[in-house]
């Protein structure tokens, strides 16, 4: 019988996503912040190939969705 840390513990290789997030978090807002690429290319870039799971991610993170981060983003540099 294995001691039930060892059951708990990530698989070998695979990232422990509560050190992941926070970078994450930090890239994606830099990225959808950015006006040069667009949403879907941005989804790629922290590590989330399909783009309608990185918005889901990024709404649940920052409670409002890339386009309307974006969108606010743009509006307060405008000035």
């Amino acid at each position: 019988m294995m001691p039930p840390m060892v059951l708990k513990r990530p698989a070998i290789g695979a990232p422990d996503l509560s050190l992941l997030n926070p970078t994450r978090a930090q890239l994606a807002q830099q990225y959808v912040g950015s006006q040069g690429r667009p949403l879907s290319q941005v989804a790629a870039l922290p590590g989330f190939p399909p783009a309608n799971s990185y918005a889901r991610w990024f709404r649940d993170e920052f409670g409002i969705s890339p386009a309307v981060w974006r969108a606010v983003a743009g509006s307060g540099s405008s000035t």
